[in-house]
């Protein structure tokens, strides 16, 4: 049944697992169990709620159902983030996803629209899954009344009564803890560093979330696992999660943890790309490329919504986060920096794919700006958000009239189901909280009083070790409010009066080869000689191990790659992406160029390999931007024809004939004449169902046959591009001329 649509969907069903908000861990270690179990529900057309501390992986576990439903269900995957939402909203939102209006706020409107909403999920059957914080007595009046026998997926810390099975989620057993821990650790050796790896085992929760950021510093910082027990003794944290916490937030660099910042203090946790770069002062490219170093540290998520990478901060390093900023009375600053953005951000264009995107941060905004009795502000943004009232954002806008009633003392009660996201007056939130109710905190004797990490302002820099080992030496924070961290390039965060003789952070130099790293290096040559997959493999882990422990990182990261290229040899892709991940931070950290965009390049292989292409482009986008940045026109090259591949799979013509150009023209400069030929035969059948470029590609697929004479596909598409031709001219039909193939190529590169 197709719904008869009364707007443009709004975060309509997912069919394809690389566009879900999360995406599923590589592999997936202790919870087979309740994925079996979860799974069998789910096909009955049952709903699963899962519970659990924050860290246990319920979100994880709900994207790794979500991956197999996406090409299984007909009907997709209907992903919500949630945040208390209540029945009325909860409806619009459903209902929205499939261009549908069901927002009523009266009896008789909500029996109707529940009956519309009833009809289209029961008919298209998605796998529903809300995420977040619930208001589960709205959600299972909601299920009743317009989701019976659809299968659905909630996530929630506690538990509720409702017509669903509860999957309460345990830490995991000791066995599986370190299994997690060696993964992410890239330890594969079973045997090595096992006594360390007990304790440490021991002296944790069993949280997926601390295992993964355990053993991503293992992976990134090269420490070791008698390096990191030391270290958390230093942290004086009786939980173990506030533990790794304070020490992978210690370990980031100033540019990281400022940006890392930013992001915990939008309304949401999560933000677009072009929103992050205005809360941070930061061009566009340098945020993604400094977010997606926290992605490889385990500490954000990236996903793609609306055509855009949008990037979120687990919610437990964003309570960690907000309890530093506040405990340095530097909250309400990011605060403010986060309103002014979203005003920013808002007022830039009135198009309803720009707002939606940002729509919640928007909504925190408004509701921030009520509690600071800001009434300009929230004023810019009702006038902003208003024309998307004709796209079923009803509800969002009734909210903003809420909160403008409320701060000129005209709101009625608030009604026991009213959503949380206007719930939110001045008077009730502690000094310097936020506004959103899921970055409330716990209290400040639940975490260390002050976390031990790196200074965030300039002249106060101390090193990791005098901090691990004199938690307490950290020097005050200046009376002033100086800006935060500055990048090696341009500064990280800008404020309108800020000297321009900024501090510089120096790159890592290299580690020196010794006498010591000699040994790692000889068994890395001796596994280049083995024939064995299984014993090269473990001759590669045992030279990666030597590596790490001699401190010489650059040949950790030499062989962690070329243990990513042996996994990608044995078929095995997700394995090659995690040591392919981890060779490239290491690679960044040390500012070796070329090999940080070979290990990326060949992330983007493994993504094709699994074909992926979306994801491999991505890969393959970081790597052409090192190759240009460094002007290695061979890399260059290379990555734009990876990237016309992919382009050319995803279906995107366009792109793909717009990289094909600029690798041409490449191959010009180059007068290969080989690489000549197979670039313009690429593009020449690219264009060539195109009328508009028909001429073109005639005269480029002229060149390939000239080019490439032995070959025998030049010569058939030539002869169908000039019989269509023929047919355009008999017809006396007009045909947009030809330019020289040369001048077409650079076009596309300048």
């Amino acid at each position: 049944m197709e719904p008869e649509k009364t707007f443009p969907p709004h975060r309509e069903p997912i069919r394809e697992a690389r566009l879900l908000p999360v995406h599923a861990p590589a592999q997936v270690i202790g919870r087979n169990r309740e994925l079996a179990a979860i799974n069998a529900h789910l096909k009955q057309g049952g709903c699963a709620l899962l519970t659990g501390a924050e860290g246990l992986g319920k979100t994880a576990l709900a994207a790794v159902l979500a991956t197999a439903y996406s090409h299984t269900q007909p009907g997709g995957v209907l992903w919500l983030d949630v945040v208390e939402d209540d029945a009325a909203y909860l409806m619009a939102r459903l209902g929205r996803a499939y261009g549908i209006d069901t927002y009523a706020t009266d009896a008789q409107g909500r029996s109707q629209a529940a009956e519309r909403l009833r009809a289209v999920l029961t008919a298209e059957k998605p796998l529903i899954i809300l995420d977040g914080r619930l208001y589960l007595a709205a959600v299972a009046e909601v299920l009743s009344l317009c989701a019976p026998n659809v299968p659905t997926v909630l996530t929630n810390a506690k538990r509720g009564h409702g017509a669903w099975q509860t999957f309460a989620l345990e830490p995991l057993a000791p066995s599986e803890a370190q299994a997690l821990l060696r993964l992410y650790a890239g330890i594969s050796d079973s045997n090595a560093h096992k006594a360390d790896l007990d304790a440490l085992i021991q002296r944790l929760d069993g949280s997926p979330l601390t295992l993964e950021l355990l053993g991503r510093l293992v992976a990134t910082d090269g420490m070791t696992p008698a390096e990191l027990r030391k270290a958390l003794e230093y942290t004086e944290s009786r939980q173990a999660q506030q533990a790794v916490l304070t020490l992978t937030f210690k370990q980031l660099s100033a540019p990281l943890q400022g940006l890392l910042l930013v992001l915990a203090t939008t309304f949401t946790g999560s933000a677009t790309v072009p929103f992050l770069s205005l809360a941070s002062r930061v061009p566009p490219p340098q945020v993604i490329s400094l977010m997606r170093t926290l992605v490889a540290r385990g500490l954000v998520r990236e996903a793609f919504v609306h055509h855009q990478s949008v990037f979120s901060v687990h919610e437990t390093v964003q309570r960690y986060a907000l309890t530093y900023l506040r405990n340095n009375k530097r909250l309400e600053p990011l605060e403010q920096r986060a309103l002014s953005a979203a005003l920013s951000y808002a007022t830039a264009s009135s198009e309803r794919a720009h707002l939606a995107a940002e729509l919640d941060n928007l909504l925190g905004a408004a509701a921030y700006a009520t509690a600071q009795g800001d009434a300009q502000a929230l004023a810019t943004l009702k006038a902003a958000l208003a024309p998307l009232g004709a796209y079923g954002f009803r509800p969002e806008l009734d909210m903003l009239d809420q909160l403008a009633a409320r701060l000129h003392g005209t709101a009625e009660p608030l009604a026991e189901t009213q959503t949380a996201q206007v719930a939110v007056t001045a008077e009730t939130q502690p000094s310097g909280a936020t506004t959103q109710p899921h970055l409330e905190e716990p209290p400040i004797a639940e975490t260390d009083a002050t976390p031990v990490v790196q200074p965030l302002w300039p002249n106060a820099h101390i090193s990791a070790a005098q901090s691990a080992v004199s938690p307490h030496t950290l020097p005050e924070l200046p009376p002033t409010d100086p800006a935060l961290p500055v990048a090696a390039k341009a500064p990280l965060i800008v404020d309108e009066d800020e000297s321009e003789q900024s501090d510089r952070l120096p790159l890592r130099p290299a580690a020196p080869t010794t006498a010591e790293s000699a040994r790692g290096r000889a068994l890395l040559a001796e596994a280049a000689q083995l024939s064995d997959p299984e014993a090269k493999l473990a001759q590669l882990s045992r030279a990666t191990e030597q590596l790490r422990a001699d401190e010489d990182w650059l040949g950790a990261g030499q062989a962690l790659e070329q243990l990513g290229a042996h996994y990608l040899a044995l078929g095995k892709p997700n394995e090659a992406i995690l040591m392919f991940e981890q060779a490239a931070a290491i690679f960044h950290r040390y500012a070796q160029l070329a090999a940080e965009r070979n290990a990326l390049a060949q992330i983007g292989h493994a993504y094709a390999a699994m074909n992926q292409p979306q994801r491999a482009a991505e890969y393959y986008n970081r790597a052409l931007f090192l190759a240009h940045e460094s002007q290695d026109r061979q890399a260059e090259l290379e990555a734009l024809m990876q990237l016309a591949e992919s382009h050319h799979l995803l279906r995107d013509c366009d792109a793909a004939a717009r990289y094909y150009r600029r690798a041409l023209h490449l191959a010009y400069q180059r007068g290969d004449q080989a690489l000549q030929g197979r670039l313009a035969l690429a593009l020449g059948a690219l264009l060539l169902d195109d009328v508009r470029t028909l001429c073109q590609a005639a005269q480029l697929l002229e060149e390939a046959e000239a080019c490439l004479p032995e070959r025998a596909e030049p010569k058939r598409l030539l002869k169908r591009a000039r019989a269509r031709l023929q047919r355009w001219q008999n017809a006396n039909l007009p045909l947009a001329p030809a330019c020289d193939n040369r001048e077409f190529a650079a076009q596309a590169y300048e």
